[in-house]
């Protein structure tokens, strides 16, 4: 059970990761705050540099494939996030729990009870019923939903590539690399697809909040990979653990924003969290 610590470190600091950066990216574009945000944690991981092991050629091919799941979730994650509100954004973002659970089956030999299959029931239920509200009253429309879509299949795939990799790569050596990756990644696309570019202005009025964004998140980024290390955890269930964070981030997020219907999402929101605790005792 030594997953379960890191992994309730990882929910703790999931709840208020996403109302922070919905704040910070008003400022900012998408792709400016995901440079400066992982170019941070990277700068963070030097302290670990000491504990970084060169992975193999077959290791590293599997952190370029999860690299490119993470940035493909990214970009179009943190533009939804930017458009639409936080409480209908974080309910619908939370699906990817499910399909980790069912990409974990799939791929990872993972098997779930008949009460794991009930909780997955419960805890998508209410999400899929408040993401239809939502497009109803023309909240979401037809492209971000279609973008949310993809995001969530890709951070799904990437779960499984977090897995796998970390069964053989131990967590500091993954961290660093995927981070590098990443901003190299990220950099290229700024310069061949955007016209924005980071001056000196943005980094004076912006590097402060996503700096302090990036710690916090990177010790949760941290204590989801040695969860995921554990030899005994299961993918699927860390990452429904993870995403329970929805119900205190859609109340919390909702009444920071000022946002309508919080009452309704947050109960169910709370419906789904029941779901979850089947998932976790089960």
């Amino acid at each position: 059970m030594y997953w379960v610590i890191p992994t309730l470190v990882a929910l703790f600091i999931t709840i208020f990761k996403e109302i922070f950066k919905k704040n910070v990216l008003k400022h900012c574009e998408p792709i400016q705050f995901i440079i400066i945000f992982y170019a941070s944690m990277f700068l963070f991981a030097q302290v670990t540099i000491d504990r970084i092991v060169l992975p193999t050629a077959g290791e590293f091919l599997l952190i370029i494939g999860a690299t490119i799941c993470y940035i493909v979730a990214n970009l179009l994650g943190v533009k939804v996030l930017k458009e639409i509100r936080i409480s209908v954004f974080k309910p619908v973002s939370a699906l990817s729990a499910v399909f980790v659970v069912l990409f974990a089956v799939l791929f990872l030999n993972e098997s779930f009870t008949r009460i794991q299959a009930f909780g997955i029931i419960l805890a998508l239920l209410p999400i899929s019923y408040i993401s239809l509200i939502e497009y109803q009253r023309r909240e979401i429309d037809f492209k971000h939903a279609g973008y949310l879509l993809v995001a969530l299949v890709f951070e799904s795939v990437a779960v499984i590539f977090d897995r796998i990799i970390l069964r053989t790569v131990n967590v500091y050596t993954y961290f660093y690399f995927l981070k590098l990756l990443l901003i190299i990644s990220f950099i290229i696309i700024m310069y061949a697809f955007y016209d924005c570019r980071i001056t000196k202005s943005y980094l004076k009025k912006q590097s402060f909040l996503i700096g302090l964004l990036a710690f916090a998140t990177t010790i949760g980024a941290y204590a989801y990979f040695f969860a995921m290390s554990d030899p005994q955890a299961s993918a699927g269930v860390i990452k429904v653990i993870i995403s329970s964070s929805l119900v205190f981030t859609t109340l919390l997020g909702g009444y920071y924003f000022k946002e309508d219907h919080i009452l309704l999402k947050g109960t169910m929101a709370a419906v789904s969290l029941i779901g979850i605790i089947f998932l976790v005792l089960s």
